[in-house]
């Protein structure tokens, strides 16, 4: 084990550095997870859309039709968004949870129309639960 300015070497791991620069090449960070923002925008979408969660964070989802949802791939704790654009009626899956109080999403209606719905997964419990909608963004 190595010891120097708040930075420990110890069996191949750095802990403590963020980044640094060896012989031109970026070390990665040794203590963060490197979590990208990946968002995946799908166009003239109607019927079944499935939202892979490993793939991606964010799906924005433009409807030229009603759609039925499938979420599937996330892992625990990890915060999914689903913005949906078009006004068109969209059918979330039976592994989201809702609270007592809004039982059912309903999508704000009209072709400009545009919402933003903000889920956690809960791997112990196997759900999204639904913790946040904004509807009729403009």
């Amino acid at each position: 084990m190595i010891f120097f300015g708040g930075i420990t070497i110890s069996g191949g791991r750095i802990r403590g550095l963020q980044s640094a620069v060896f012989s031109d090449e970026a070390v990665p960070k040794a203590d963060v997870a490197v979590q990208l923002k990946r968002v995946q925008t799908l166009v003239a979408q109607s019927g079944a859309v499935t939202c892979d969660w490993s793939l991606y964070d964010e799906y924005r989802i433009s409807t030229t039709g009603p759609i039925s949802l499938t979420f599937t791939g996330a892992t625990d704790g990890q915060g999914c968004i689903l913005t949906l654009k078009g006004g068109n009626a969209a059918s979330l899956p039976v592994n989201v949870r809702f609270n007592s109080v809004s039982l059912i999403y309903y999508p704000t209606t009209g072709p400009g129309a545009i919402d933003k719905l903000g889920f956690f997964y809960d791997l112990s419990e196997l759900k999204y639960d639904l913790v946040s909608v904004v509807k009729g963004l403009v």
